[in-house]
């Protein structure tokens, strides 16, 4: 029989609904309980695993007074990990409101990672003015389009790799790109998120973030630094990465840097051009970088209180 274990609750305060953030502080409430208190936009909680299953309710109150801005009841069960996100600018278009984001207990397909991607950044006065495509650079094309703020596209499986996202204006065939993001590394087996959060003006950029942590492929720099021929041309040399000649006519003081490869192990082999003899080898295993709160996003716990 399986061990239970209590429900992991991860929290964050994505509501820009002040003129700066400094102004957004507010003190979040579990059954009655002030458990964090000046708690900022874009400040996380991730990881909470101290509350038993059942029945809460979360309330989030402006710092220094009582008034409730956002509520919601939650079950939360035994085994499950769930994400509750404070949203809206409170606008009459974008009110303030938690939403709660439940990760799938499902078994991921042989070789796909489960990526969540959410438009959590009201930067227009109207929902239907938020809309963005989310695209593959690789490809120039979308991934999702028209997405709405206030939308996240659940688990979709991934094949893993290395993708290169960005994101753009809609209509534009992802030509005009708001933001681009660093490229990243879906491992299988692996559960990933990745918000949209901000209004795209001074106060709060536009940004993306992640509470689930984002891995970044290795980056590989190459210099051919033996002098073993009577020139420089004698020195030429092919590059074999894991069997396959990859760079050619490489000569001596020659380099290749910023070369992204998925995570694994690699052998190189190092031939004199026109020949197949290995004059030099080596195995490396090569790890991914993991980003535990993405690229901006600076994670702050404020005070914790709890009876």
């Amino acid at each position: 029989m399986a061990t239970s274990a209590n429900p992991i609750v991860n929290i964050a305060h994505f509501a820009p609904f002040a003129a700066n953030p400094a102004d957004t502080s507010v003190t979040i409430t579990i059954n009655s309980a002030d458990v964090f208190t000046e708690v900022v936009f874009a400040d996380t909680v991730v990881g909470l695993s101290m509350l038993p299953a059942g029945v809460y309710t979360v309330e989030i109150k402006p710092t220094g007074t009582n008034t409730v801005a956002m509520s919601g009841v939650f079950t939360l069960e035994e085994n499950q990990e769930y994400t509750i996100l404070a949203i809206g600018d409170g606008s009459a278009n974008m009110p303030l409101e938690l939403e709660v984001i439940a990760k799938p207990m499902m078994a991921q397909a042989a070789g796909d990672a489960m990526v969540l991607i959410g438009h959590y950044a009201p930067f227009a006065a109207t929902v239907a003015a938020t809309a963005v495509d989310i695209c593959n650079d690789a490809t120039q094309s979308a991934v999702l389009s028209g997405v709405l703020y206030g939308a996240n596209s659940g688990y979709l499986p991934l094949p893993a790799g290395l993708y290169d996202l960005s994101i753009a204006l809609p209509g534009t065939n992802c030509g005009t790109v708001v933001y681009d993001l660093p490229s990243l590394q879906f491992n299988a087996g692996e559960f990933y998120d990745v918000f949209a959060i901000g209004k795209n003006n001074a106060a709060y950029p536009l940004n993306v973030v992640s509470l689930s942590g984002l891995d970044s492929p290795p980056v590989v720099n190459i210099a051919h630094f033996a002098p073993f021929g009577a020139d420089v041309a004698g020195t030429s040399v092919t590059i074999s990465v894991n069997g396959t000649d990859t760079f050619t006519e490489v000569v001596f003081a020659d380099t290749v840097t910023g070369v992204q490869l998925p995570a694994g192990v690699y052998t190189v082999e190092v031939k004199p051009t026109g020949t197949s003899t290995v004059a030099m080898s080596g195995a490396s295993r090569l790890r991914a970088t993991t980003n535990i709160l993405s690229w901006r996003l600076v994670t702050v716990q404020r005070t914790c209180r709890w009876n």
